[in-house]
């Protein structure tokens, strides 16, 4: 069953292009994270617990935040040491 149609904001079209182009987070993992946690945005807030939980803390890599940064970079997120 189809969910209804939503627009989404600037936000939440940056969180869900975040979201997708996260490593290891594919067409069905997204779906099943957006179905979870009702967001893109409360998805990648539960990222890091999710991936500790997986045993691959510090390893995940998302799309900065900032809109006013480049598409290209990518941060790696916990940082570590």
């Amino acid at each position: 069953m189809d969910q209804p149609r939503r627009e989404l904001s600037a936000k939440d079209r940056l969180d869900w292009l975040r979201l997708i182009r996260t490593e290891n987070v594919g067409p069905v993992t997204f779906r099943h994270l957006l179905a979870r946690f009702g967001t893109a945005g409360t998805a990648l807030e539960a990222l890091p617990e999710l991936a500790r939980r997986g045993g691959r803390a510090g390893r995940y890599v998302t799309l900065p935040s900032s809109s006013s940064s480049s598409g290209t970079t990518l941060n790696r997120s916990p940082t570590r040491p």
